[in-house]
């Protein structure tokens, strides 16, 4: 069986012009454990006076999203490797200092996830005797956010939300 390399998208085209932000695939080097996923329910929230003292009322509204969490690995093979765990790692808590570097995409076999790196934390956790890294992890964080690089269904969308629920209620009508 021939396993498929996940791939990180980074980078967006911009909708209200014609120019196109370059996609740019980071392939992991090893395939994550597990993925998770978050949902919160849209909400509303209302604040009550502000510093003022007057009675004025601030309301927000947020919508519906979904997050999904993913911690991948990284590993120097060898000594012609030098600095590729150390750039990785760079490279990935790079993306969210940039706003078009946020713009990413989780790619997985028939899966995939749009949205923005909401955030990036990563451990180095061996070096070798000179203090270079040679194992790192790192956790990303994918916020629900329609995103344009190619890499087949995003199942960020809502639409693809909708279709799940709907799936439900038939499998809970049986």
């Amino acid at each position: 069986m021939d396993f498929q390399k996940a791939i990180l998208k980074i980078g967006k085209t911009s909708k209200d012009s014609k120019e196109t932000a370059a996609c740019k695939d980071m392939t992991v080097q090893y395939n994550p454990a597990s993925l998770s996923f978050s949902s919160r329910a849209g909400l509303v929230e209302e604040r009550g006076a502000g510093e003022t003292g007057l009675e004025t009322q601030k309301s927000a509204v947020f919508p519906p999203e979904t997050t999904l969490h993913v911690e991948l690995f990284f590993e120097e093979m060898d000594e012609n490797q030098t600095g590729f765990v150390q750039r990785q790692v760079e490279e990935l808590l790079s993306l969210v200092m940039q706003e078009a570097g946020r713009q990413v995409v989780f790619a997985w076999g028939d899966m995939s996830f749009g949205g923005e790196l909401e955030s990036v934390s990563a451990s180095y956790t061996m070096f070798r005797g000179n203090g270079a890294p040679i194992r790192a992890n790192a956790s990303l964080s994918i916020r629900q956010a329609e995103a344009d690089c190619d890499a087949g269904t995003n199942k960020s969308e809502q639409g693809y939300w909708e279709k799940a629920w709907k799936d439900f209620q038939k499998l809970s009508q049986r």
